[in-house]
This record gives structure tokens, C-alpha cells and sequence, in this order.
């Protein structure tokens, strides 16, 4: 989510379990959710980008060529 903002700081999972409070303040921690969120984002595009590449690559071939196994 956003561990730099005040709903990281006050949210639910803090209040039900206060033992997971200084977990959640950890520099380690917050920089761990950034990264993933980065690595998901990033895996995200790529996979978008396949997909549009394939639809660019579907219009221009010719009627009568086959379509290339995957």
C-alpha cells in the first residue's frame, strides 16, 4: 500500500495486533512493501505490453498465415 502515509501508521491490522506495531514502523519492512509493489508494477507492464505487442502483431499478419504456437 503506502508505508510512508498515516492509513500505514493507523489501520486495522495495527489495532488488532498491537504486537505487529513496531514490525509495521520497521524502515526494513517499509522498504520491503515498496519493492514488491515496484516488482508487481513492473511484472504488470510487462505482461500489458505482451499483450498489445500480440494484438499489434495478430492485425498485420496477412488472412491466410497461421497463427504462431505459443
Amino acid at each position: 500500500m503506502a508505508p510512508w502515509t498515516v492509513w500505514w501508521q493507523r489501520n486495522f491490522f495495527a489495532d488488532l495486533l498491537p504486537w505487529i506495531r513496531p514490525l509495521m514502523a520497521s524502515s526494513a519492512v517499509r522498504v520491503a512493501v515498496v519493492a514488491t509493489g515496484v516488482v508487481t508494477a513492473a511484472a504488470g507492464m510487462n505482461d500489458l505490453k505482451d499483450v498489445v505487442f500480440r494484438r499489434l502483431a495478430h492485425r498485420r499478419r496477412p488472412a491466410n498465415e497461421p497463427v504462431p504456437k505459443l
